[in-house]
């Protein structure tokens, strides 16, 4: 009786996923309580990396390199679907995911629509499930790229309870340091 009260439980709790974002302990690129795998391809979802005077909805031209030290705007945006849900990380490229080997450092821009994740020092997330078209936060690039001049900005995004994409195609945006910049060595 014990067990099947558990299973039901755990059943619920997992049918509702997690609608205020992910759980304080989630590090990893799939979302909990969607028990479907991830589908393939962006859906038209996609980062873009900005100069810091960047604002949701303005003109400014996307950055296409980075200096040390400065801060820049993420976006996840969409081309058409609305999404509920995202994950964020600036990870290494050359090494697999873990919180270990995250590139620079995020800043929240509106607690309205994101945060950070309470365990995972550098993975933003959703704050609730609305329909969302542009959801940003600050980067903070690193001041010292020498052994790392590259990024790479992975995010997981949440359509609907059964459809969410990690990864693929413009969900991961590399983001080099400009080669004329200096590095700070501290």
């Amino acid at each position: 009786m014990l067990q099947a009260a558990l299973i039901l439980a755990s059943l619920i709790c997992v049918s509702h996923g997690f609608p205020s974002g992910a759980p304080g302990h989630f590090c990893g690129r799939y979302p909990g309580g969607h028990n479907v795998e991830a589908t393939a391809g962006d859906n038209g979802y996609y980062i873009e990396v900005y100069p810091s005077n960047y604002t949701e909805g303005s003109r400014v031209q996307p950055a296409d390199s980075f200096n040390p030290g400065y801060i820049y705007t993420v976006a996840i945006k969409s081309t058409r679907d609305p999404f509920r849900g995202f994950a964020i990380a600036p990870t290494n490229p050359s090494t697999p995911f873990n919180d270990e080997n995250f590139i620079g450092r995020f800043q929240i821009v509106s607690n309205r629509t994101t945060k950070q994740s309470e365990n995972c020092r550098n993975v933003v997330t959703h704050t609730d499930r609305s329909d969302k078209l542009e959801v940003t936060m600050n980067w903070v690039a690193p001041l010292n790229t020498i052994n790392q001049p590259c990024v790479d900005f992975r995010a997981t995004v949440v359509k609907t309870k059964t459809e969410f994409f990690v990864d693929s195609g413009r969900l991961t945006k590399k983001f080099c340091k400009d080669r004329s910049a200096a590095d700070y060595l501290a």
